[in-house]
């Protein structure tokens, strides 16, 4: 399998499930915060924070749209993305190993670990354009 000729699939399942996920967290943010970490909080700061993440996930998706028209001259984006999924998919695994976060975030861990793998191959094998 030629993971190039699958780029453009790829990107757009990654865009429409960011797309998604980001507004449902957005719009139901005590509902995301009690099923992914069993708690909700009116600290602002958490708020603030809770918001900000998933806004930056929200324009990814779109980034990922962008991304499946051409991605040979996007690459700057292709690495972006790939460092993104496999921070947050590091970042949930931590908080649900030290109790913070409920096991439904291992959706997410599988999730942005995949297709941050799969990101770092597509710009591993995707030559600059001249």
């Amino acid at each position: 399998m030629n993971i190039l000729s699958h780029s453009s699939t790829i990107f757009r399942i990654a865009a429409v499930l960011n797309i998604v996920g980001a507004t449902s967290a957005l719009v139901a943010m005590p509902l995301h915060l009690q099923i992914f970490y069993g708690r909700n909080s009116t600290d602002v700061l958490v708020q603030f924070y809770h918001y900000n993440f998933w806004a930056i996930v929200l324009i990814m998706g779109f980034g990922y749209l962008t991304l499946a028209r051409n991605p040979a001259y996007n690459r700057p984006l292709i690495l972006i993305g790939s460092v993104g999924k496999l921070t947050a998919a590091i970042s949930w695994l931590i908080l649900y190993f030290v109790n913070q976060a409920s096991i439904i975030v291992w959706g997410g861990i599988l999730y942005d670990g995949l297709f941050g793998l799969l990101f770092f191959l597509i710009y591993r094998r995707t030559a600059s354009p001249e």
